[in-house]
């Protein structure tokens, strides 16, 4: 299934309000959120693209956590507004595995 825009300054649209953001900073965020993407980038769970790559980017947060930590919270929520969604109705199990497994 291939990602879609809603309209035609979706792509814009897309753009113009990355710079928002929803959430209230911790003054000790910016420092914990480096320290989480360099892990993950050691870890190989990310990886380093081109520019020419990115076709949207993403805020990320970091929030603490009730008990202690902090947690990894990536805004998808202007780029999901943007892209067109695909309705389809499921019949039974066997539409569930010819969704998920198209070769077969």
């Amino acid at each position: 299934m291939a990602l879609t825009w809603r309209h035609q300054d979706s792509a814009h649209n897309s753009e113009v309000l990355q710079n928002k953001t929803l959430f209230k900073k911790d003054q000790e965020a910016p420092s914990i959120q480096s320290m989480i993407l360099q892990q993950e980038l050691e870890n190989d769970f990310l990886i380093q693209v081109p520019d020419s790559f990115v076709k949207s980017l993403n805020p990320i947060f970091a929030i603490p956590k009730k008990k202690g930590g902090w947690k990894k919270i990536l805004d998808c929520l202007i780029l999901n507004s943007e892209l067109k969604t695909e309705y389809f109705k499921l019949k039974g199990t066997t539409d569930i595995q010819e969704i998920t497994m198209p070769n077969k």
